[in-house]
């Protein structure tokens, strides 16, 4: 296969530049429609399949900090820049795997995925999607190769070697010279492209030129100016190759859908394999299977196209959902889980926990997050009464609804890779109604709060009803609370709250720091949640938005490294907090402490045995500790050594 790489950043300037200005719901989108069908003719190709595009969603990138001259947005056109955005979301609409470049440029991603591309054996030749002469370093040989797709040109390595006279790995050195006016690098005086191309084709980098021309062995005309201007500026010049220098290391967390290689896995079957809330990906029996193949003919497919793919699927069966519902708890009880919170039981599954629960079959204990799904101002209107009759805890110590939750008004539940969050005055007025009425029924509330904005918009809206319905000893909580921070925590800590952590950067980390830049490397803060006197839990937003096993979890709070090893998070904690949050702390968040979260008598008997002491082992093996005995309610339900589940 071949994998396409696209600098959207180049293709967004040139159709702003060459397309017809247009104007939708007033902002000029043309340059968004011209993108968009440069990216439709790419695709329709019959030998792309695998394809991937870079934006600079920031213009200023980590060189702006070494170096004060280096290219800013000054002077690009405000109307260019907000179609960024829309650019960007476009691409993902395509199904093209889109990364937004924050901190780094979109050439560092361009040329990461490139040089990891071009190692997997399964790709036969990467083609990156661009006349810019910065990316002529990442070419090797056929592997590595650049399109100018204006001229239809193909530029291998001897190409860059006849155009330039130096090979790609001189790329950075002779920009460094030579100087490149569009990044704002100013080069080296006297220096020329055909004078820096003579020298670096002998001595092939900088450093292996010598300050004294008498001792070049190229004849260079001037060469004894050249040489004492290079003297002089040895220091600017390795700064500006530095700066012309492709990242190969930027954290890409995407990686490119490989419909070769999930056919050649399950080829007689469809397989759709979902990445958190972020995207999909398909096999070709797949797309065929749902009729989408011309829609999404990379295979792979962004969140907002899920649910109507989803739709597509057959339904499966009341047996086929009970044996899969029965496969669930067991492999909950290997991870070493005893009970668990939903956000929203389903209904149709409730009936089969309580058929199970009341045979003594029922392997897991079930906590249901309830609520009354509003999403306009008419549904208020409808679910304040519904919400002045609601009666928890009626259920028993396998069943139950706890909590008011999981969204209180639906557009305000924030999408889980959104940058930033804008509550209007008109949903958060909604949204106040709603609380006021939990409240004043005296109902715990457990809500979905992440982004910054949309914390600090829920408080305002909670400390007005608090005024109203005290809500000190309901055990209102805020969930997920990734952006978190130290004033919110305060503001929290007065109202007695409390804050149930979803980690999700122990699969997304790679997709957080592409998303959020630097701020991701304080998702979630948990040594300052630790250290803020609000108490606090740990859940996991599982299973579609991330994993469910808990020693992983612990394992990242611990280490701060995701699934694979790279580290993602600043702030870690000990591993015994770590443990009360994942154990006693989510006790007293379901009302279940005086039950639940440790090994004391007149608790219920739910424990495990483990593979090795959680307290003394490395930090790195945590993530490896495995149960041997799963016990819940005093009756073994999994047994390592017979790898048995009791049903």
């Amino acid at each position: 296969m071949k994998v396409h790489l696209v600098d959207g950043t180049y293709e967004l300037f040139r159709s702003y530049f060459g397309a017809p200005k247009v104007i939708h719901n007033g902002q000029e989108v043309g340059a968004t429609r011209g993108i968009l069908r440069s990216l439709y003719a790419l695709l329709r190709e019959p030998d792309v399949t695998h394809v991937g595009i870079a934006f600079d969603t920031v213009i200023e990138s980590f060189r702006n900090d070494l170096f004060d001259g280096y290219k800013t947005s000054f002077g690009v056109p405000d109307d260019l820049l907000s179609q960024f955005p829309l650019a960007e979301r476009a691409a993902e609409a395509l199904g093209i795997v889109t990364w937004r470049m924050i901190e780094f440029e979109a050439d560092d991603a361009l040329a990461t995925f490139a040089a990891r591309a071009a190692a997997d054996p399964a790709v036969e030749q990467v083609v990156i999607c661009s006349p810019d002469k910065d990316l002529r370093q990442c070419v090797r040989g056929l592997r590595v190769v650049c399109l100018d797709r204006m001229r239809r040109v193909v530029i291998d390595e001897a190409g860059v070697v006849t155009k330039f006279g130096i090979p790609p790995s001189s790329i950075p050195d002779w920009l460094a010279l030579v100087g490149d006016d569009a990044d704002g690098i100013p080069g080296v005086p006297r220096w020329g492209a055909r004078s820096a191309a003579t020298v670096l084709a002998r001595y092939g980098n900088l450093d292996a030129i010598p300050d004294d021309a008498s001792r070049w062995s190229v004849p260079v005309r001037g060469a004894a100016a050249l040489a004492d201007s290079l003297r002089h500026h040895r220091v600017d010049v390795n700064l500006y190759r530095r700066l012309a220098t492709l990242r190969a290391d930027v954290p890409l967390a995407e990686f490119l859908a490989r419909l070769g290689e999930l056919d050649r896995a399950v080829p007689d079957n469809p397989v759709l394999l979902q990445a958190s809330h972020r995207e999909a990906y398909l096999n070709t029996r797949a797309l065929q299977a749902l009729g989408v193949a011309e829609k999404f003919p990379t295979g792979r497919v962004p969140e907002d196209s899920f649910r109507a793919l989803v739709n597509r699927i057959p339904a499966a069966s009341p047996a086929e959902v009970e044996a899969s519902t029965l496969a669930m708890i067991r492999d909950l009880n290997r991870m070493g889980l005893t009970a668990f919170g939903s956000a929203g039981c389903e209904d149709d599954l409730l009936p089969t926990y309580r058929r199970w629960a009341d045979r003594g079959e029922l392997h897991v204990r079930v906590f249901c997050i309830t609520g009354q799904g509003a999403g306009t101002p008419q549904q208020v209107d409808a679910a304040l009464p519904r919400i002045a009759q609601m009666k928890l805890f009626q259920g028993d110590r396998w069943i139950d609804h706890v909590v008011y939750g999981e969204s209180v008004y639906g557009p305000l539940h924030d999408p889980m890779f959104l940058r930033s969050s804008s509550p209007t005055p008109e949903q958060l007025a909604q949204w106040r109604r709603l609380a006021m009425e939990v409240a004043k029924a005296g109902l715990p509330l457990h809500v979905h709060a992440n982004l910054t904005n949309t914390i600090d918009a829920f408080l305002d809206q909670i400390e007005a009803v608090h005024r109203e319905y005290p809500i000190k000893n309901l055990r209102w909580t805020l969930a997920h609370v990734n952006q978190l921070n130290a004033g919110q925590l305060a503001r929290m800590g007065e109202l007695g709250m409390y804050a149930a952590v979803h980690p999700w950067a122990v699969i997304n980390g790679g997709i957080n720091h592409t998303v959020f830049g630097d701020d991701a490397w304080d998702m979630a803060q948990l040594s300052a949640i630790q250290n803020s006197g609000v108490s606090w839990g740990f859940g996991s937003d599982g299973s579609r938005a991330n994993q469910i096993r808990p020693f992983i979890t612990l394992w990242w709070a611990v280490t701060g490294k995701m699934v694979g090893g790279t580290k993602v998070l600043r702030q870690t904690i000990s591993r015994e907090d770590a443990l009360v949050a994942h154990t006693r702390k989510n006790a007293y968040l379901i009302f279940q402490e005086n039950n639940l979260g440790s090994i004391q008598a007149g608790k219920l008997a739910d424990l495990l045995v483990l593979d090795r002491d959680y307290l003394t082992v490395p930090a790195d093996q945590i993530k490896d500790i495995t149960p041997v005995i799963t016990i819940v309610g005093g009756k073994v339900v999994y047994d390592a050594a017979t790898e048995t589940s009791t049903r």
